[in-house]
């Protein structure tokens, strides 16, 4: 039994490198090298061992690292991301968690120019709701500065409320500045007996990324929701977001509406980003020119920042009440 794994291991160290016909020489000289290692060994079925251990795991890394990349290549959707939270605007109760799912697929890249579908299930104190849209970037000043715009159709699918949504955003490395219109379009219906219907409003939101915490940012961001007639309020987020993991982001956040006292809400977002770096990794090799602006190509494969749920008002008992 030995003999076998002896024989194996020697053909595992000495013949596979030559048949996998990259960097042969550079191999070659490291098998050698690994023989001579496992002769001069005093124990040798454990060097034989380690060393089988160590090509194997060097070399399905190397093949996954060759997916992975493959995979880039022969894909248009440049980024898939899961968010997990808690917001305090529901319908029901103070705190609900949610859940979304989101997608962005390109549609047509050019040097200066990024057009792409935006796709997102939500579900939030059980309302499931789907948005899709459209939207165009264009990346100027050296790669340093982004303009977009986007449009947006968003449907509640168990009460059927509709909504469309256009949006405008400007981003560089240090300052992004993003605003949004929303128009409800279904107007009221009963719901579970009661009246409910979408509203419309806007929100414009500031987000500061933070030079010296890498992947960190803070931000705030004003809404205001009406029904045209005779009921509206505003909102206030402020938060700030921080990449704990790579492609792992935590955000927590002080919301507040109207005049009501704050309430904290904390969320967990995991994106992969297709082709693109994390912001900590961009950062990190960025660390001495901190305060400058830097490209923000990896901006243009990234979500559209908007309220994916649809803001509602309610009619409980002749009392307006109002959340998604």
């Amino acid at each position: 039994m030995l003999f076998v794994i002896r024989a194996l291991t020697a053909f595992v160290l000495v013949f596979l490198p030559f048949s996998l016909g990259a960097e042969k020489a550079d191999k070659r000289a490291t098998f050698a090298t690994n023989i001579k290692s496992i002769a001069e060994s005093d124990d040798k079925e454990a060097s034989i061992l380690e060393k089988i251990s160590s090509y194997s795991l060097g070399w399905i890394n190397g093949e996954l690292d060759k997916t992975e990349e493959k995979i880039k290549s022969n894909t248009n959707f440049t980024h898939f991301g899961i968010n997990i939270g808690v917001d305090t605007l529901g319908l029901k109760s103070e705190y609900s968690p949610h859940l979304e799912l989101m997608s962005v697929y390109r549609l047509l890249e050019k040097s200066n120019v990024f057009l792409f579908n935006q796709t997102s299930l939500s579900n939030f104190e059980g309302r499931n709701t789907i948005n899709t849209g459209f939207g165009g970037r264009y990346i100027f000043d050296d790669d340093k500065a982004i303009l977009g715009i986007n449009s947006f159709y968003d449907v509640e699918l168990e009460a059927q409320h509709q909504r469309y949504g256009y949006g405008a955003e400007f981003l560089t490395s240090l300052l992004e500045f993003r605003t949004n219109y929303y128009e409800g379009i279904s107007g009221m219906k009963t719901v579970n007996g009661l009246e409910e219907g979408p509203l419309d409003g806007s929100d414009f939101k500031v987000t500061g990324n933070l030079p010296y915490l890498e992947g960190a940012s803070i931000y705030l961001e004003n809404s205001y929701w009406t029904d045209n007639a005779n009921y509206s309020f505003k909102t206030e987020e402020f938060g700030i977001s921080a990449e704990v993991l790579d492609n792992l982001s935590l955000t927590i956040a002080e919301q507040k509406k109207d005049k009501k006292n704050p309430n904290t809400v904390v969320s967990l977002n995991y994106s992969i980003a297709l082709g693109q770096k994390s912001k900590a990794s961009e950062e990190k090799e960025n660390k001495h020119n901190r305060w400058s602006f830097k490209s923000v190509r990896n901006e243009l494969y990234k979500p559209v920042e908007r309220e994916n749920k649809i803001v509602k008002k309610q009619i409980k008992l002749g009392v307006t009440v109002s959340g998604y």
